[in-house]
């Protein structure tokens, strides 16, 4: 139950970081919907080339609109939608790393951490400082019972995280609980000794 707890509220941390368009996602969207509204943020290249596109060119206008209506979906919870508009955002742009962190936060919501493990690896295929990627990956890595994989995920991200970062914290949290987990399970599958001989001779022998 604790694990589970500590999952949702990571997921609802991580998916405001960076990935959202337009409406947002809120932190605690899985907690207490409906969830409040956030600013666009953009990767500075992607938010230099989307500013520096004249507004008439239609490929971009279409990207910009299926992105926006993809966060407000994911907002809502509804993960498919959000999927298919996020399909259509890619086909107009296959390169936008914040495409494929969405994908996988669609996924994560949809409990499928295997499929969001891998839009999380594309994300940082394309870019490999994309902050909220490897967030992603930790809590997918984490649902699929790989702790060193989550483990390591989460410690690139809180070495690549700024110091004022509102989501550094909640990493080093998980970082910290992880390494914990991982110390117990260790202690676990460590096998038990054997029974301690001594030096006892057998009964009735001086």
């Amino acid at each position: 139950m604790v694990r589970k707890r500590r999952s949702r509220v990571v997921v609802a941390s991580i998916i405001v970081v960076l990935g959202t368009i337009g409406g947002g996602l809120a932190v605690d969207r899985f907690l207490n919907p409906p969830a409040p509204t956030r600013e666009p943020v953009w990767s500075e290249p992607t938010k230099k080339v989307v500013e520096a596109a004249p507004k008439k060119v239609q490929p971009l206008d279409a990207f910009g609109e299926h992105f926006q209506a993809a966060a407000k979906l994911l907002a809502v919870n509804k993960y498919a939608e959000a999927l298919e508009m996020l399909e259509l955002t890619r086909r107009i742009r296959p390169h936008v790393p914040e495409v494929q962190v969405n994908i996988g936060f669609a996924y994560l919501g949809q409990g499928k951490p295997q499929k969001a493990a891998q839009a999380f690896d594309k994300a940082m295929s394309m870019r490999s400082t994309q902050l909220n990627a490897y967030y992603g990956l930790a809590v997918a890595l984490e649902q699929m019972g790989d702790l060193e994989g989550a483990l390591g995920a989460i410690q690139t991200y809180v070495h690549l995280a700024k110091d004022d970062d509102p989501f550094r914290r909640k990493a080093m949290s998980a970082q910290w609980e992880w390494r914990e987990a991982l110390k117990i399970r260790e202690k676990e599958d460590r096998p038990a000794p054997p029974p301690d001989s001594g030096d006892k001779r057998p009964e009735g022998v001086k």
